[in-house]
């Protein structure tokens, strides 16, 4: 019984590792739809998705809960277009280099958070 429990706990742990690591090398490869797969699983891990200040600090707590502190926001609702959107940035250190990726997120039309962008 205590082995079944560290067995999936330690699968648990793995498949967080790889979504971290697809993460990080989506913001590093400036992978759009790499990013795009894996924010989006965090968006849909959360409690819910309306496009929200809540909801975005949600996001990035997910975000460095699994990931470390890699995460931070840097707006809500800041950008105005059409839909208007908001700003995350994902940071951390490779080889002494410090890789920045900067997500705009938005909201469909069910006013649900989705991601919009990566850029730099």
């Amino acid at each position: 019984m205590i082995v079944a429990v560290t067995l999936a706990g330690g699968c648990r742990k793995e498949k967080a590792d790889a979504g971290c690591k697809e993460l990080r090398q989506g913001i590093l490869d400036k992978d759009d739809a790499r990013v795009r797969a894996e924010i989006t699983g965090y968006l849909l891990s959360l409690p819910t998705r309306t496009y929200s200040d809540q909801t975005l600090n949600a996001l990035v707590d997910a975000i460095n809960n699994k990931c470390g502190n890699i995460a931070s926001i840097l707006c809500f609702d800041c950008i105005d277009t059409y839909p208007s959107q908001s700003e995350i940035s994902i940071s951390y250190q490779m080889g002494g280099n410090t890789i920045v990726g900067i997500i705009d997120l938005s909201y469909d039309s069910n006013h649900q958070m989705i991601f919009r962008n990566l850029h730099e």
